[in-house]
C-alpha cells in the first residue's frame, strides 16, 4: 500500500509533532521566566515554522518507494533530535529555575551510604578510562548501528519502529530534564565543590581530547535526571537482541561501557541511570504495542514500507 498524503502519519512522524507542540505549549505557559516577550514570541513562531517544515517534508515523503521513506524519516529524526537538544539547552533554566544536583547527590547518598561519585575514584585506570570514554560517545552512534543494519536488511517497518523508539526515548528524557534539571556531576563540583574529587581523570590517548569536545559541544546543559545515555543504549540492545542477535554482540560492549562510563566519567549521578533504565524498560514494553495499534487504527499495513507492496498485495519487508 502507497499513501500520497499526509494521512495517515506515522508513529514517529505523530512523535515529532506532539513533542514540539508540547514545548511550544510549555514556552507560552512559562512565558513569565523568559527574559522578555520578544524571545517567546520568536520561540514559538520558531516552533510553528519547524512544525509548517515537518508537515510539508512529511507530505513530499509520501511521494517517495518505501526504503526512501524510512531512509528519510531516520536523517530527519536524528536532525530533529539534535535540533531539540541544543534549544532546549537554551530554555531549560526559564522553563524551570529551580536545579537538582544536591538532591540527585543526597539520594546517591541515602542508597549507598556514601556519595559513590568520589568512591569510583579507587578505582581509576588511564586504560579504563580511555576504553569508557571512547564507548561513550557510542550513544551518538548506538541507534543509527542499529537502524541502518535493519534497514539494509529491508526490514523497513522493524527500522521504523525503532526509530520509534528511539525518538520515544530522546523526548522522554528531555521532558525529564525540563522536570529536574541537573547538571553533571563534574561541572557541579566545579562550581560548588560539594563533591569532593581527589583524582584527576586521566587517559591514554583519546580521553582528553574527547571530554574537551564533549564539553564544548554540548555546552552547560542541564541536562542529567534521567540518564538518556543508560536509556538510549539499553532501548537499542533490547531491540538488537530481538531483532538482529549478530549485532547486539558487536553493541553490547560499547553499550555496556557506555553506561558504566555515565557515573566513572562523572557525567551522571547513580540515580540517574536507574531513572533512564526505568524509562528504557517502559519503551521497549509499550512501543511495540502502540506501534502496531497504531498502524492498525490507521490502516497502515506492516509492510507499508517496503517497495514490494501494491495496492493489491502485501510483501515480507521484515
Amino acid at each position: 500500500m502507497r499513501f500520497t498524503g499526509i494521512r495517515p502519519l506515522r508513529l514517529s512522524e505523530a512523535l515529532v509533532f506532539a513533542y514540539w507542540s508540547f514545548i511550544a505549549v510549555l514556552i507560552l505557559v512559562r512565558a513569565a521566566g523568559f527574559d522578555s516577550g520578544g524571545a517567546v514570541a520568536g520561540l514559538l513562531f520558531g516552533h510553528i515554522l519547524f512544525l509548517a517544515g515537518a508537515y510539508w517534508f512529511f507530505r513530499r515523503l509520501r511521494m517517495r518507494p518505501g526504503r526512501v521513506q524510512t531512509m528519510a524519516r531516520g536523517i530527519a529524526g536524528i536532525v530533529m533530535i539534535a535540533i531539540a537538544f541544543k534549544l532546549l539547552g537554551r530554555i531549560i533554566t526559564s522553563l524551570n529555575p529551580r536545579t537538582y544536583e544536591l538532591d540527585l547527590t543526597w539520594i546517591d547518598i541515602a542508597i549507598f551510604g556514601m556519595n559513590p561519585q568520589e568512591w569510583v575514584e579507587s578505582i581509576y585506570n588511564p586504560l579504563l578510562t580511555e576504553f569508557l570514554q571512547i564507548a561513550y560517545t557510542s550513544y551518538y552512534f548506538l541507534p543509527i548501528v542499529l537502524f541502518l543494519v535493519l534497514w539494509r536488511r529491508g526490514r523497513y517497518n522493524r527500522a521504523e519502529e525503532v526509530l520509534t523508539a528511539v525518538l520515544l526515548g530522546f523526548w522522554t528524557s528531555y521532558l525529564g530534564y525540563i522536570l529536574v534539571p541537573a547538571i553533571s556531576p563534574d561541572r557541579w563540583a566545579e562550581e560548588t565543590g560539594m563533591i569532593a574529587y581527589t583524582k584527576e581523570l586521566e587517559g591514554l590517548l583519546l580521553a582528553g581530547p574527547i571530554h574537551d569536545a564533549l564539553h564544548a559541544l554540548e555546552g552547560k546543559h542541564h541536562d542529567c535526571f534521567p540518564s538518556g545515555h543508560t536509556e538510549m543504549a539499553l532501548i537499542v540492545l533490547v531491540y538488537a537482541w530481538r531483532w538482529a542477535r549478530r549485532t547486539f554482540w558487536v553493541l553490547l560492549p560499547f553499550g555496556a561501557g557506555l553506561i558504566a562510563a555515565t557515573v566513572y566519567l562523572r557525567y551522571h549521578y547513580v540515580v540517574d541511570l536507574v531513572a533512564g533504565a526505568l524509562l528504557a524498560w517502559a519503551v521497549v514494553r509499550y512501543t511495540p504495542r502502540w506501534f502496531a495499534w497504531w498502524n492498525a487504527r490507521r490502516g497502515i499495513d506492516e509492510d507499508a514500507d517496503s517497495d514490494l507492496a501494491t495496492p493489491g498485495g502485501s510483501a515480507s519487508g521484515t
